[in-house]
């Protein structure tokens, strides 16, 4: 019986059958950075450290459209600096998310547990600068209804 060695290159000889082959044989890859949360109005509760100090927690609502779930910065961090950040790393699976951000003045990293209508997430953020501050922020959402 003869053996016929084929090398891998060969097989895949287009890009369209490697991104065929590896979106078989990794679904979970192709679905990474696509939050589970429902769009809708969250109740959301900042809890927030500056050089370790705690500051008093802030409860706010925020309206979350279909589109800006499809960013994890825009949800998971402060409206203001949101599109400002590089957002690199994203995992999301089995109910956990963490992702790295490179933002103008800070480093960030972000880890945390997410469902369809819940999330809990640590903001934790070091300044580029000595003059700077790090800043760590616990938030979490809960999803209250549709947006008003």
């Amino acid at each position: 019986m003869k053996t016929k060695i084929v090398s891998a290159v060969s097989v895949i000889s287009s890009p369209i059958t490697c991104l065929s082959l590896c979106l078989a044989m990794f679904p979970r890859l192709a679905q990474a950075e696509q939050l589970s949360l429902k769009p809708g109005e969250y109740e959301i509760v900042s809890r927030m450290a500056v050089r370790g100090s705690a500051m008093p927690a802030e409860k706010k609502t925020r309206c979350f459209k279909e589109e800006q779930l499809s960013n994890v910065e825009n949800v998971f961090n402060v409206r203001a600096m949101a599109g400002f950040c590089q957002v690199s790393g994203v995992t999301i699976n089995a109910g956990k998310i963490s992702y790295k951000a490179n933002c103008p003045s800070s480093l960030v990293q972000v880890e945390g547990t997410i469902g369809a209508d819940s999330y809990t997430v640590v903001r934790t953020q070091k300044a580029k600068d000595a003059k700077g501050a790090d800043v760590t922020t616990e938030f979490k959402g809960k999803w209250i209804g549709m947006c008003k």
